[in-house]
């Protein structure tokens, strides 16, 4: 990005000459000393690449491209892919799909928020066609409509995480107050051992995973400020898509920021079944065309 940076690493002793890498508020950063190689979206959209954990299905042989995209609504927490068995003689479209990591691996307390590989693939398919559509033919009403809608979308998330950091919050303070009492009960001996034992990693497990909850909601809520609506770079980025029929990886990467999946309702299948996807899009974040305006 044209920066020189120095002191990646910290001397721990001078003697044996050991160090450790350091931290980044203990970098040395000099801004803007030489030409850039990339532009700091590239920049910031490959760090966020290389920080989700992709791992290669039990019986695959790569990662899915939407893995690190799909979010939990309620624990915040990324939903993992699933597909079905080798063996499998069948294997249909609800076989593959994406589930809560936190519901798979049996932490804490959250519902499965169970979605097809399909239908993400056809929700993502039909918003970026919208999207991009509407910011080519109506640019102007594009960049007037975009920026209410952000500032309405925001304000709407800041108070959902709100709520939802402060029934963390309070579950946490009741966990700390039931270890205690556990701890005391034990030391009192009103309660055996393999009751201590059990119950005290049963509140442990739930309060780690509540923790790593509180973390991100709170992260999210101080980021609501400092987040901004950059529609110039948004225009920019989609000049060089035109008649998209299909997704590609590197459209998924430029155009998606995240994909926020909510618990579905009316059961697993059926026509009665709903579940609400909020898509996330680089730069504009979570912006819908109005009918009105794309019809």
């Amino acid at each position: 990005m044209g920066h020189t940076v120095l002191g990646k690493t910290i001397c721990l002793d001078y003697k044996t000459k050991k160090r450790r890498k350091a931290k980044e508020d203990e970098l040395i950063i000099f801004k803007n000393t030489h030409e850039a190689i990339i532009d700091e979206e590239t920049w910031n959209n490959a760090q966020r690449l290389r920080k989700t954990v992709r791992r290669s299905p039990k019986y695959g042989t790569t990662s899915h491209p939407f893995t690190g995209l799909l979010i939990c609504s309620d624990c915040g927490g990324k939903l993992s892919y699933r597909e079905p068995a080798e063996h499998k003689e069948k294997k249909y479209d609800c076989d593959y799909c994406f589930v809560c990591q936190h519901y798979r691996h049996r932490k804490g307390s959250c519902s499965m928020h169970y979605i097809k590989v399909k239908t993400v693939n056809e929700i993502l398919l039909k918003s970026i066609k919208e999207i991009t559509d509407f910011a080519k033919e109506e640019k102007q009403e594009f960049l007037k409509v975009m920026n209410k809608l952000s500032d309405e979308k925001r304000e709407e998330k800041y108070q959902e995480d709100k709520e939802k950091l402060e029934k963390l919050s309070s579950r946490n303070a009741e966990l700390t107050t039931l270890i205690t009492k556990l701890y005391e009960d034990h030391a009192l001996g009103k309660i055996p051992v393999k009751h201590f034992e059990r119950l005290f990693n049963t509140y442990d497990t739930e309060q780690q995973d509540l923790e790593k909850q509180i973390q991100y909601f709170e992260q999210e809520i101080e980021s609501y400020h400092q987040r901004k609506v950059d529609t110039d770079k948004f225009l920019k980025m989609i000049e060089k898509y035109t008649d998209i029929e299909e997704l590609t990886v590197p459209m998924i990467n430029e155009y998606i920021e995240k994909i926020v999946v909510h618990e579905a309702t009316g059961g697993r299948q059926g026509k009665n079944r709903k579940q609400q996807v909020d898509v996330y899009f680089n730069f504009i974040g979570n912006c819908q065309v109005p009918k009105k305006c794309y019809n």
